[in-house]
């Protein structure tokens, strides 16, 4: 377990760091039918006039490009906890209403290094839980006595113990 334990931690780290298998690059003017990641400015009388300009992203399929920036966006909303709702948009994005304008593309390099980490942290789970590299607990208490037992009841029998009059 003392070798796992490494392994493990960097395996979290560089799936923390990995977490994605897309990247995403800057674009002037995004191809039709590709995902974009558009950031748009957030404007507030409360904003602070220090403070960098706010936005927020998002993301859609591009159905236009040229002067007007034409999206389609598609946004999933939960009420309550068997009720969602998809909501599909069509959003016009002039240039001076967007920051910036990001191109999604598939990482090939960072979906093979995610699987690689996947893969190791696994296999080093599946080596803690079944014992690998370890050594044997002693088969009984030195002198021979007699071995010791714990007995416990189930969670369901407490229960109903408690439950019942």
């Amino acid at each position: 377990m003392k070798r796992i334990r490494p392994v493990l931690t960097v395996g979290l780290m560089l799936t923390a760091v990995l977490a994605g298998c897309h990247s995403y690059r800057p674009v002037e003017t995004p191809a039709l039918g590709s995902t974009v990641r558009v950031h748009i400015p957030v404007t507030s009388a409360l904003a602070d006039r220090n403070a960098p300009p706010a936005s927020i992203s998002i993301q859609g399929q591009v159905l236009s490009s040229g002067d007007t920036l034409v999206l389609a966006t598609t946004t999933r909303r939960e009420y309550g906890a068997f009720r969602e709702i998809t909501q599909f948009d069509t959003i016009r994005l002039a240039p001076d209403q967007r920051v910036s304008v990001e191109l999604e593309e598939f990482s090939k390099g960072k979906s093979i290094a995610l699987g690689a980490v996947l893969f190791v942290g696994a296999a080093g789970l599946g080596i803690a839980a079944f014992g690998g590299g370890g050594s044997s607990p002693p088969d009984g208490p030195p002198g021979g006595g007699p071995v010791s037992a714990v007995v416990s009841s189930s969670v369901l029998s407490m229960l109903w113990g408690i439950i019942r009059p």
